[in-house]
């Protein structure tokens, strides 16, 4: 059967769980309507001052992403806060992320149409989500200098670059391909200290070793009771 891609918008629910409730959570969201998500693995690096807020710990953790489209927000969020993970303790956090591109397939005759435009984003959101990739071994000391500089915690992911020769030649880096992600989710006010202490680590001074962005947080989901 011929099908066509075409891009469209939709959300990313990001979610950070306890180790072994990442299963638990997919299973949820395709009750819902999703059609399936992708876990990671990684390690919490929060305070323990943050832990009693949210319950991420130095311990393993399940990072879960799931795409969805806009009709499939309202049924899966109301899944989210309805379901038996809520009467955990402390399960984790989600949040919902602007996605103003999506490349899926659909059927010929489908009604969905194609759309290029980004969705209507918050203009002054509560919560900023600061992503740093940097060569292995750098993100505790990156985390250790967002923490001084007032960021709650964490999440370390290992990672690996795909860059080829002629990449490395035209960014100026040393190919290095073990990799961390570490994922900050910060109040908005908080973002540009943290970045200016991160920028300010080893691990950023020479030229290519890393990066960091930020992506707004339209709605923040603490899972679990608190």
């Amino acid at each position: 059967m011929n099908v066509e891609m075409v891009y469209t918008c939709g959300k990313l629910l990001l979610s950070i769980v306890n180790h072994g409730l990442g299963e638990r959570l997919v299973s949820i969201t395709k009750q819902a309507g999703a059609r399936g998500g992708t876990i990671l693995m990684g390690k919490g690096t929060a305070t323990n001052s943050t832990m009693a807020l949210l319950g991420l710990g130095d311990s393993v953790k399940d990072i879960v992403f799931t795409l969805l489209t806009d009709d499939l927000i309202d049924p899966i969020l109301q899944g989210i806060h309805t379901c038996s993970l809520q009467q955990k303790r402390k399960a984790g956090i989600s949040v919902l992320i602007d996605v103003p591109h999506i490349l899926k397939h659909i059927l010929p005759n489908s009604t969905q149409t194609q759309h290029t435009g980004r969705n209507q984003t918050m203009k002054n959101p509560e919560h900023i989500l600061i992503v740093c990739i940097m060569n292995k071994g750098y993100a505790e000391e990156a985390m250790a200098a967002a923490r001084k500089a007032g960021a709650p915690g964490g999440t370390i992911l290992t990672a690996r670059g795909t860059g080829k020769e002629e990449d490395v030649k035209f960014f100026g880096i040393d190919l290095v391909p073990e990799k961390e992600m570490l994922l900050i989710l910060a109040k908005s006010d908080q973002s540009e200290t943290i970045l200016q202490a991160i920028k300010e680590e080893r691990c950023f001074i020479e030229p290519g070793a890393g990066i960091a962005f930020c992506i707004d947080v339209e709605q923040f989901i603490p899972l679990g009771r608190q």
